[in-house]
């Protein structure tokens, strides 16, 4: 594995490392100040890399002391999708969906083995017997995670609900269509991890995965803009669904106050009123609406998260006229980790020409009078958003759009179906008729969010793997583990930033010296990571890490407006 000596002295820091320690000694730009170690190069809104519009200090990564900084579990900082509690309520799933398999995927980013526990509600579950290593395709044959927790640099694979999972998940199907309240599963670490859902498990055969990075609970907000999936959802049989887009609100800690405005009416919660009720911890409240529901608002009197989706989500582009409908969810980011730069990489292309594909977005306004620029201009893009607008656009050119810092807002980026306007790229060996991919959403994270270092795992039942890398033009070079440097970066407009596609797998056969499982990327700076499974009518993508710091002081009151 290769790894600047920032990212290892990160990686390093997880668990043993040291801010000025014989062990570990401290990166360039990082020291010991009081009782915190910081690193002047990690990313984030304080990370004083002048390129990405930082501050002074970067981030806190752990407590001194007096001593080395141990980034443990109680003194990380609430700023990362690092951590060691995470709450996972079970996404709506398609009802006629195969395969009903709810899975995360937990990533030891330490050098020491990490320990997993597992509880819903009161009740505390065995995860010995759910959790797996993955060492092939074959999820029946993995090793269960040993005694002594999962190694350093290892991903396991955690069953947690479903009557198909390879290996018998610890409850039944959790899953629901309806407007409900439902007990989320818990799942907590002895050292921080990136951890990561998809649902339903099993790669093509489920026909419907999709999949999110998920936040630990000491990085929740209180103050959210809902931001869901468009509405297109359109069977090719006699069924029409309706209610598909859903959201869910999940408490960590009892007695949580949730205020509710949403923009459509829901069961219980009537459009542009504010609608109160409360959650204890673990349970979350999901409401389901053909309206659009992006743009309503949420607050909190205790952190929450919010998760949304579409159960039977189905979209089309100029260079998708068709497809079929798959399940897709996100974890939606607070609004205080909102950004003002995004840069939108488009994933590699599914079209047998490698012409450049139509790629649909999604911005939701979050401060009224939000003015936005682009390189390169973007015709039919949004110029102007308010506080719950919603604004639908495509384009084949990856873009890099900006406002300020007054002025936060949210971008989605989605994959369209699997039928194309020319021949798909194949799906596996020997394919005759391939249909790569399908409808997927996933969040663009704001060019602060990023790290510059990452372990994360690519779902082995997936054939075709490709990673989406964002750079600063000038930062340190992208390390892969299995590719080495990534030297195939072009420039986005004049933004200053640079984007590069990687395929780790290609239609079932490996590139290079990779595969599907656990993987690494590093730099001396910041850079976005994006991971893509596809194969034959299924995908899923999540950004492999990043921060949740405050970039923005905005609050978005929930009042009528």
């Amino acid at each position: 594995m290769r790894k600047t000596p920032l990212a290892a002295w990160v990686a390093g820091l997880l668990t043993l490392g040291g801010c000025g320690s014989s062990t570990h000694p401290p990166p360039p730009g990082a020291e010991c100040t009081g009782t915190s170690c910081a690193s002047a190069m990690d990313g984030g809104v304080d990370s004083g890399v002048s390129e990405l519009g930082g501050g002074d200090s970067g981030p806190v990564l752990g407590s001194c002391d007096g001593g080395p900084c141990v980034a443990s579990c109680e003194s990380l900082p609430a700023n990362t999708s690092l951590g060691c509690d995470f709450v996972v309520a079970t996404p709506a799933l398609l009802e006629v969906a195969t395969g009903d398999c709810l899975a995360v995927f937990v990533a030891n980013n330490g050098t020491s083995p990490i320990l997993l526990s597992l509880s819903s509600g009161a009740q505390s579950l065995d995860a010995a017997s759910v959790a797996r290593i993955p060492t092939g395709p074959d999820a029946t044959s993995w090793p269960q995670v040993p005694a002594s927790g999962l190694p350093a640099g290892q991903v396991a694979v955690v069953f947690l609900s479903g009557d198909a999972c390879p290996v018998a998940a610890v409850s039944g199907s959790t899953s629901s269509v309806t407007n409900t309240t439902g007990q989320a599963f818990r799942l907590t670490t002895s050292a921080p991890a990136n951890v990561y859902d998809i649902y339903p498990f099993g790669g093509a055969t489920t026909f419907v995965p999709g999949a999110t990075l998920l936040y630990p609970s000491t990085s929740w907000g209180t103050n959210y803009v809902v931001a869901t999936p468009r509405r297109e959802s359109v069977y090719g049989g006699p069924q029409s669904p309706t209610n598909t887009r859903w959201i869910q609100i999940v408490a960590a800690t009892d007695g949580t106050t949730v205020s509710l405005v949403p923009t459509t009416d829901l069961v219980g919660a009537p459009a542009n009123t504010v609608t109160t009720f409360t959650l204890d911890a673990g349970e979350y409240r999901q409401f389901a609406a053909d309206g659009e529901m992006s743009g309503s608002v949420i607050s909190s009197d205790h952190p929450v998260a919010l998760n949304s989706g579409n159960w039977a989500f189905n979209l089309v582009s100029k260079t998708s006229p068709s497809g079929y409908v798959d399940e897709c969810h996100q974890q939606i980011p607070p609004v205080t980790a909102l950004g003002y730069e995004y840069v939108a990489a488009p994933y590699t292309t599914r079209l047998s020409t490698l012409a450049p594909e139509s790629v649909p977005y999604r911005f939701v306004g979050v401060v009224n009078g939000t003015t936005l620029s682009y390189d390169p201009p973007i015709a039919g893009a949004p110029t102007t958003l308010n506080l719950g607008d919603v604004a639908d656009f495509e384009t084949t050119s990856p873009f890099d759009v900006k406002s300020d810092a007054t002025h936060p807002f949210y971008i989605a980026q989605f994959m369209p179906g699997c039928v194309f306007t020319v021949p798909s790229r194949p799906d596996y060996p020997g394919s005759t008729d391939p249909m790569l991919g399908d409808p997927e959403f996933v969040n663009v994270l704001p060019a602060k969010q990023f790290l510059s270092s990452y372990v994360f795992y690519t779902d082995v039942t997936f054939r075709t793997t490709n990673l989406v890398l964002t750079r600063r033009v000038g930062s340190g070079a992208v390390t892969v583990d299995c590719l080495g440097a990534v030297t195939s970066f072009t420039a986005v407009g004049t933004s200053g930033f640079e984007i590069a596609n990687v395929d780790l797998v290609r239609a079932g056969v490996n590139v290079g010296a990779c595969a599907n499982g656990p993987h690494t990327a590093s730099s001396a700076d910041p850079f976005g990571l994006v991971v893509w499974g596809t194969d034959t009518a299924a995908s899923y993508a999540y950004p492999a890490g990043g921060s949740v710091a405050a970039l923005t002081t905005v609050v978005v009151p929930a009042t009528t407006q």
